[in-house]
């Protein structure tokens, strides 16, 4: 069980060290895929993962990588 938390702690301090990555890069950017996708500025996907779904399904908000639901 100790294993079992201590493998999802490391998930999650990975996942928020990828989104807070993907966000420096977006910034940067304005893109989420490194400058070189062809990402959209008028519907990029939000960057929010949920628990029960998995990443969020709504558009994120002009100059960010969120959308409503999950600016912070």
């Amino acid at each position: 069980m100790r294993r079992k938390i201590t493998v999802l702690v490391l998930l999650a301090a990975a996942s928020i060290c990828l989104l807070a990555a993907c966000e420096k890069d977006y910034l940067t950017t304005g893109s989420t895929t490194g400058g070189t996708g062809s990402s959209s500025s008028s519907s990029r996907q939000c960057a929010a993962y949920t628990k029960q779904v998995g990443r969020c399904s709504r558009t994120a908000q002009p100059g960010s990588i969120y959308c409503w639901q999950h600016q912070k």
